[in-house]
């Protein structure tokens, strides 16, 4: 196909533009359009010529009261307080604040990945996490911390996982049951730049095993 379009093209030549179709509405630049607006162009430049501090103010005080706001520019965290008040979230926010639990929304999760021959679910994974467990707990920066250990009551075996609902029990226990997730939740009055200091000396834990 390729090969007729090319010999169909070389024996036309030059007489391909014989026939020439006219597009409705498509207007074609002359020779008279172009001078008019190089002649625009040739009174705006003058103008500029014979005028340049004006033109300057003209275009520089709007460019210097747009830049003047970048004083006003506070890089970092931004304080609550300048979220509007009227968004529905912001609003959960506060109550989570009155209440003491707004540490629920910046939570730290921890997943732990055990050994094939130590689920989470066997005696000797179920100690390591509850074991874990504890440890977060006894961290003062973790208002609380949720896993399956917790869930059940701190129970001594892994039995009392088949009295947890379903769907709670599979957040908390990967498919394949040979992980399981672990979530901090830090104090209310804890800052947020602090929250996540200790994420290096957590690092080990969530790595692969």
């Amino acid at each position: 196909m390729y090969i007729h379009s090319a010999l169909v093209l070389g024996l036309l030549g030059h007489r391909i533009n014989a026939v020439r179709v006219r597009l409705p509405g498509r207007h074609f630049k002359t020779r008279e359009s172009l001078c008019a607006a190089s002649e625009r162009w040739v009174r705006w430049g003058s103008v500029i010529t014979r005028r340049p501090w004006t033109a300057l103010l003209v275009a520089g005080v709007p460019l210097l009261i747009l830049a003047f706001q970048a004083g006003r520019i506070s890089p970092g965290i931004p304080d609550h307080n300048s979220l509007p008040a009227a968004a529905e979230s912001v609003r959960a926010l506060r109550t989570l604040q009155g209440m003491g639990r707004s540490g629920i929304v910046q939570s730290l999760r921890v997943i732990l990945e055990l050994p094939p021959q130590s689920p989470p679910l066997s005696p000797a994974g179920w100690l390591a996490i509850s074991r874990l467990t504890k440890r977060f707990q006894s961290d003062p920066r973790a208002e609380e911390v949720l896993s399956l250990p917790t869930i059940t009551g701190m129970s001594d075996t892994a039995d009392a996982v088949d009295d947890v609902p379903q769907p709670i029990r599979e957040s908390f226990l990967r498919s394949d049951g040979q992980a399981t997730l672990i979530e901090l939740l830090p104090t209310a009055t804890l800052p947020p730049t602090n929250r996540y200091d200790g994420c290096e000396r957590c690092a080990p834990l969530t790595s692969r095993r």
